[in-house]
């Protein structure tokens, strides 16, 4: 991306950031830790006291590395994909007929055979889009409320600080759930600011659609860019920046 810069120490520069990225692979994406934890607590503090919570983007990468069997087990999927388990079912049994009925198939059986074999590879990338899109979903939700856990005990901490009450007094934690005082904090009380922004995103598939990685073969699992949600991320940093978006 030009004309943006990538600040790796955060803590020397966070207030000059206009964005601040948390950038984990999607398989550990949902951790419970990852989102709640992923900041120590000093600039956390520095984040809602700033009001930079609002600039707080969290991507999930690698959106293509998948198993539909993990991901149906975990999340109770394969009713959501048996149809399409049978269909490719009939379509691999098709082609064990035409090979039964011809041992040596003439051109004929293998035109029939390689359009029963693009059908094949066509449902198994509909399996595997439905499995990484439930997937990212679940990721986003998990996230969310990971993340909405930690702004509760930072806003909870500032609360019983601004009592004079030491925070590690637990005694009264469902009377300090509330938001930060807004004459106090008026930057972070603003729902605005609280707002995380969730990317899944696959660089691979993204690349691959473009023919820029031919040598890796087909895509496996999107079929359009969009999916990628790649160019989702590019263009919440211009907008940020305000530069001009230049299309791939």
């Amino acid at each position: 991306m030009e004309s943006v810069p990538i600040v790796t120490k955060l803590g020397l520069h966070l207030k000059n950031c206009d964005a601040v990225w948390i950038v984990s692979d999607i398989t550990r994406a949902a951790d419970d830790k990852t989102a709640k934890n992923i900041l120590n607590k000093s600039l956390r503090t520095q984040l809602y006291m700033d009001g930079q919570y609002g600039r707080i983007a969290f991507i999930c990468t690698k959106t293509d590395n998948y198993s539909v069997k993990e991901i149906c087990r975990r999340l109770q999927l394969q009713e959501n994909i048996s149809h399409l388990e049978k269909k490719k079912g009939e379509l691999e049994k098709q082609i064990n007929q035409i090979l039964k009925k011809s041992k040596q198939p003439h051109s004929q059986h293998k035109l029939q055979i390689n359009d029963l074999q693009n059908k094949i590879a066509a449902t198994q990338q509909a399996i595997a889009l439905l499995c990484v899109k439930a997937r990212n979903k679940f990721s986003k939700q998990e996230i969310h409320q990971k993340f909405k856990s930690g702004l509760q005990e930072m806003q909870k901490v500032l609360n019983k600080a601004d009592k004079g009450v030491d925070s590690r007094d637990d005694d009264n934690d469902e009377d300090d759930m509330s938001i930060a005082s807004e004459d106090r904090f008026p930057v972070a009380s603003s729902e605005k600011y609280r707002k995380l922004h969730i990317f899944s995103v696959s660089a691979v598939e993204y690349l691959k659609l473009l023919g820029k990685l031919k040598i890796e073969g087909k895509p496996q699992v999107f079929s359009c860019l969009k999916d990628t949600v790649l160019r989702n991320v590019c263009t919440t940093v211009y907008k940020k920046k305000k530069i001009p978006i230049k299309r791939a």
